[in-house]
C-alpha cells in the first residue's frame, strides 16, 4: 500500500510531543491541511481487500499517486536510453 498524507492526527498532538528534530514545525503547519481524507482512504482499503483480486500495489491519494507517476516516467526515460 502506497497512502498520501491524510488528515489523521499523525502530524497533530502526537507530533509535539517529539522535540528536537529538524522538519518537526514544517509538519505540524501542515498538519489539518492533507489533502487525503481518511473516511475515503479506509472505504479505498476496505473495497481493495475484499475484492476477488487485490492490487499487488496500491496507491491511496493524488500526492502519492502523482509521485509514483513521475517515478515510474523517469524509470521508463532510463530503460528506454
Amino acid at each position: 500500500m502506497e497512502p498520501d498524507a491524510s488528515r489523521t492526527d499523525f502530524r497533530g498532538r502526537s507530533m509535539r510531543q517529539s522535540n528536537g528534530w529538524q522538519g518537526r514545525d514544517t509538519l505540524l503547519a501542515a498538519h489539518g491541511k492533507q489533502r487525503g481524507d481518511p473516511m475515503r482512504g479506509a472505504k479505498a482499503i476496505t473495497t481493495a481487500i475484499e475484492a476477488n483480486q487485490p492490487p499487488l500495489h496500491f496507491v491511496i491519494g493524488g500526492d502519492t499517486f502523482d509521485l509514483i507517476r513521475k517515478k515510474v516516467a523517469n524509470m521508463q526515460q532510463d530503460l528506454d536510453t
